[in-house]
C-alpha cells in the first residue's frame, strides 16, 4: 500500500513530518505549485497516508514505512543529481583512485570530520523552507563492489 512513493510525495511527507500544514504552507515549504500539490495530496489521502481536517494536512500514523523506502529515495536523488550535473545545475565530484592504508585512514578521518560538520548543522533549528535545503552526498566503495551491484 505504501510502496512506490515518488520523490515529490516523499518531500510532502517530509514537510508534514515537521508539522501539520495547510495547502498554502505546503506550497511555500516545498515550492510546488498548488495544482501539483493538490494531486499529490489527494493521492496520499486516497492511499490512507495523509489525513485532512478543515484544510490542514497531517501524516496519518507514524512515518516508519518511509524508512523502508530510503534505498528508493537515494536512487532518485542520485539520478536527479546526475541529471542536474549534465545541465550544469549541480556539482558532483567522482574519482577512481587507489589509496594506501595510510591514505585511506586519512580519508576516513576527513569523512568523519565532514559527517560531524553535517550532523552539527542538521541539528540546528533553522527557519528555512524545505525546498531551500541542500542535498549533500558523500561516500566510497571498492570498484569491484560497484560492479557486483550492476
Amino acid at each position: 500500500m505504501n510502496q512506490g512513493l515518488l520523490l515529490w510525495e516523499r518531500m510532502v511527507l517530509e514537510s508534514l513530518g515537521q508539522k501539520e500544514k495547510t495547502m498554502q504552507e505546503l506550497s511555500q515549504d516545498t515550492s510546488m505549485s498548488q495544482p501539483l500539490l493538490k494531486n499529490i495530496i489527494n493521492d496520499l489521502v486516497r492511499r490512507d497516508i495523509l489525513d485532512e481536517k478543515l484544510g490542514i494536512y497531517k501524516v496519518k500514523g507514524e512515518l516508519s514505512f518511509v524508512n523502508e523506502l530510503v534505498q528508493e529515495e537515494v536512487k532518485d536523488v542520485f539520478t536527479s543529481l546526475v541529471g542536474l550535473y549534465f545541465k550544469n545545475k549541480s556539482q558532483i565530484k567522482l574519482k577512481k583512485i587507489f589509496l594506501t592504508p595510510a591514505e585511506f585512514d586519512i580519508f576516513q578521518m576527513q569523512l568523519y570530520s565532514l559527517e560531524g560538520f553535517i550532523e552539527k548543522i542538521s541539528k540546528e533549528k533553522r527557519e528555512i523552507r524545505l525546498c531551500e535545503q541542500r542535498v549533500v552526498v558523500w561516500g566510497h566503495a571498492p570498484y569491484a563492489h560497484l560492479l557486483e551491484e550492476i
